[in-house]
């Protein structure tokens, strides 16, 4: 039963790789983002709240919030036998603390914690290209893993668009920011741990895949 952590800064690809573990593996992806996405787009008191932190402030909700309303009822409810794979979690020092002691009072260890590496300017060339369905929440990468001009997904036919926050050079430098300020911490958690494995994220998808399996495979 496998606990992995992927990390990544914005555009790395780590929901992509996280994905295609899940599928692999048989594994739960526990991805908040998405849920907290589908918080602002039901509206009311909920998706106001979570929809001032992410787009009028462009800050991480509070930690406190996101262990409450998402995490905690959600690795509770996980089959015994099915592993996790997280993504967009843990994103402050704090949050890495409690995910870890949820996992382990769910009879869980976290297994390998990997960190998918790719430049600055990378991220601002990947995201200025990024679509995301509007049915699914799957992202595509326009030019590689969509025609240029593709309008629906290919896995529902769903309306394929940018989200804003991608489209705004000074929203994607806020998040930059907000990484090295409070992520950074949470991967230097695990690095003092001996867990977090370094991964090439300037690499095809396929080829940042295999790097994980052989990491995977080898232990």
């Amino acid at each position: 039963m496998l606990s992995i952590i992927i990390f990544g800064q914005q555009g790395a690809g780590k929901g992509t790789q996280a994905k295609m573990l899940a599928d692999k593996f048989n594994l739960e992806h526990i991805e908040p983002g998405r849920r907290l996405r589908e918080f602002v787009e039901r509206g009311g008191k909920m998706g106001k709240l979570v929809d001032s932190y992410i787009n009028q402030r462009g800050k991480l909700v509070p930690t406190s919030f996101l262990i409450n309303n998402v995490l905690k009822d959600w690795i509770k409810s996980l089959p015994k036998n099915k592993g996790v794979v997280c993504d967009g979690t843990p994103r402050r020092l704090r949050e890495a603390k409690l995910l870890e002691k949820m996992l382990a009072a769910n009879g869980r260890i976290i297994d390998y914690v990997f960190l998918v590496n790719i430049s600055e300017e990378e991220t601002y060339r990947r995201l200025n290209k990024r679509l995301t369905c509007r049915q699914c929440k799957k992202v595509w990468i326009e030019g590689v893993d969509v025609k240029l001009g593709e309008e629906v997904c290919p896995d529902d036919s769903g309306e394929l668009y940018k989200r804003l926050d991608d489209q705004n050079k000074q929203a994607i430098k806020q998040r930059l920011e907000i990484y090295r300020l409070e992520t950074v911490s949470s991967i230097d958690y695990f690095r003092n741990q001996a867990k977090v494995i370094d991964i090439n994220g300037e690499q095809s998808i396929e080829k940042v895949h295999q790097d994980i399996l052989a990491k995977i495979e080898k232990k």
